[in-house]
């Protein structure tokens, strides 16, 4: 904002409030929220009809019989992953457009997926309808708690690289979400639009960090928590940078101006003594599975501020809005999603009425993105309810699954990494140490001096196997891989808790731990 407009209506204000509500349609989506929170079931059975009509002319409609189909016979359609709509997705990046969704695709959202290769997910102006209106109640229920506290803004995120625009654009799903944020709450962010386009993490970090002593943000978003700690460690390694790039007038690490920095004695201050993140009253980030562990390294490192979840999304949705501080749950997002739930080994479905509370789930989703009764392969946790709707909270990747920070290694990235580096032990196993932020590989004695089994090797391995785990080492949230040598009756003890059913006909060997047991 400039100042002029600051002055009307003020960063976070009560003024800045009722324009929100009543000029920009907030009011009328928390009305419609309520109403379909309250009529669940039925809000639900009309939006996968509505999805079913509309996409009945695509590739996949014709192919999957959608004529046939609603809501009552929806069971009808398998349960699919990512493998079954890449075809599909390949189609659409040569020009067959409505291979998945009838309306033409604005963009293609990337992901990391459960193999090497990454996922692309199709963004329709419907699709990015339901993640404006989520983010956007995300906002208005925020307001509600905090009120003018939030002020100016600091967003954590990774540069945009140039995506493939050969037919579609390619886009992160960061920057699809920052778009998807009112104008004038974009207009609070404090990270340099000049600096938009630094796609290292750790010079973003920098320079958000210096721009927090600089313009005192109230608010910070950042997915990850571990994030905000790497930012806390770069300012403490780089505060003599910081305050000579600021002494310049330019953001460290470039040629690019500041512009008129106010009280440039106080901010020089704040450089050399204060920690970033000192004015910061509300942070906004995942606090679901392992994360609590990082938030507490948060407190332990005098970060001050009140704690709200963003909530259960992905590039493939914006599927939950939490409605209260320091947990992890929120409502399902009722706006151009459809929800079902499996049991946790994914032996049946689970009707809305069989939801157990405190119970895990499998959840399945269908959107206007073209992903239609999609294996989110998460497990969420039901809860209870707002009205009708459930009330979920992320637990973790189901059991193919590990996620630290975010790097999403799947059962075939271990199988890959050790064909890779030659190791041909049966009972091997990957195991995920989240206080350690490292992997461990667990194995017997006898194999230490053979072939493949080196460190610096193994972690190369899964870097180039998995792009996500290559980039929480390069940003330093994820530590090297390590090696762990055990007796044969440790091993062999290990093996039978990871792997219990040896004797059953359909077993399959895993190899990955996301959970330490040692």
């Amino acid at each position: 904002m400039n100042r002029i407009t600051e002055s009307i209506i003020p960063p976070g204000s009560f003024i800045e409030e009722i324009f929100l509500k009543k000029f920009l349609g907030g009011q009328r989506w928390i009305n419609e929220f309520e109403r379909r929170t309250r009529e669940f079931r039925k809000s639900q059975n009309e939006e996968l009809d509505r999805i079913i009509e509309d996409n009945e002319g695509t590739r996949w409609g014709r192919e999957h019989k959608f004529c046939a189909l609603n809501h009552d016979t929806w069971q009808n359609m398998p349960i699919t992953t990512y493998e079954n709509f890449r075809p599909y997705i390949e189609r659409m990046r040569k020009g067959d457009l409505n291979a998945l969704t009838y309306q033409t695709p604005i963009a293609l959202a990337l992901t990391s997926g459960t193999t090497a290769e990454p996922k692309l997910i199709p963004i329709t102006d419907d699709s990015f309808e339901s993640e404006k209106i989520g983010a956007g109640l995300w906002n208005l229920f925020l307001r509600e708690t905090h009120g003018e506290r939030l002020g100016k803004i600091l967003v954590l995120k990774g540069g945009l690289k140039e995506g493939d625009k050969k037919i579609l654009p390619v886009k992160s799903y960061t920057e699809l979400a920052t778009e998807s944020q009112w104008k004038i709450v974009q207009k609070r962010f404090v990270f340099p639009k000049t600096c938009d386009g630094i796609t290292d993490l750790e010079h973003r970090l920098l320079i958000s960090a210096q721009q927090a002593f600089i313009r005192e943000p109230k608010t910070l978003v950042c997915v990850n928590p571990l994030t905000i700690m790497r930012l806390i460690d770069l300012t403490e390694e780089n505060r003599e940078e910081i305050g000579r790039a600021t002494l310049r007038g330019k953001y460290i690490g470039t040629d690019i101006k500041i512009g008129e920095i106010k009280n440039e004695k106080e901010v020089m201050e704040r450089v050399l003594s204060k920690n970033p993140l000192e004015s910061v009253e509300v942070i906004a980030t995942w606090t679901g599975g392992t994360q609590s562990l990082f938030l507490d390294k948060l407190f332990k490192n005098g970060v001050r501020a009140d704690i709200r979840d963003l909530g259960y999304i992905a590039t493939e949705g914006r599927f939950s809005i939490p409605l209260e501080d320091n947990s992890s749950s929120g409502v399902l997002n009722p706006f151009g999603i459809y929800y079902e739930f499996m049991a946790p080994d994914k032996s049946e479905m689970v009707p809305l009425r069989g939801l157990r509370a405190d119970e895990e789930y499998n959840i399945v989703v269908t959107g206007r993105n073209g992903l239609y009764r999609y294996d989110m392969q998460d497990i969420v946790r039901f809860e209870g309810s707002y009205n009708e709707a459930p009330v979920v909270s992320f637990r973790r990747k189901d059991s193919s699954f590990s996620n630290i920070v975010g790097e999403k290694i799947h059962e075939n990235h271990v199988v890959e990494m050790l064909r890779k580096t030659w190791i041909q032990q049966e009972r091997v196993f990957l195991m995920a140490d989240a206080e350690s932020q490292r992997y461990i590989l667990v194995l017997g004695e006898e194999t230490k001096g053979k072939k493949g089994v080196d460190e610096t090797i193994l972690d190369k391995a899964m870097r180039d196997i998995n792009p996500e785990y290559d980039s929480k080492r390069q940003s330093g949230r994820l530590k090297g891989m390590v090696v762990s040598y055990f007796s044969e009756g440790v091993v062999n003890e290990i093996d039978r808790k990871v792997n219990p059913r040896q004797d059953h006909d359909r077993f399959k060997r895993k190899y990955l731990i996301s959970t330490g047991i040692l």
